[in-house]
């Protein structure tokens, strides 16, 4: 069988933060929500295929460091954390109803 419709999938968020300067040190930090939702699909005998066990919250902080060197170059240090939070367990047997990740990254962009 195959899927007759393109299921759609609504995803909207909003983040939030704050950045403070101390001479030439730089700290950030901000929140972020998101919120995605999947249509159901059906199949061509016209079964509905229930995908509403992958909508999710997903709920997440970044940090970040920057030290201006010079005004042309600004290297930083980042971590994020972020947790989704699926709607439906998984199956009766397993819970995985929750993922976290955690990231870091580092960089020095060349401000022109």
């Amino acid at each position: 069988m195959t899927v007759t419709n393109q299921p759609i999938v609504f995803s909207s968020g909003t983040t939030l933060g704050a950045t403070q300067r101390f001479n030439r040190l730089e700290l950030s930090l901000k929140g972020t929500f998101d919120r995605t939702i999947n249509q159901n699909a059906t199949q061509s005998d016209g079964t509905m295929i229930d995908l509403a066990a992958n909508n999710f919250n997903a709920y997440g902080v970044t940090g970040r460091a920057a030290y201006e060197i010079s005004p042309k170059l600004k290297p930083f240090v980042e971590a994020t954390v972020d947790t989704r939070r699926y709607d439906q367990r998984l199956d009766q047997k397993t819970d995985l109803s929750e993922a976290r990740t955690a990231s870091r990254r580092a960089g020095a962009p060349h401000i022109r």
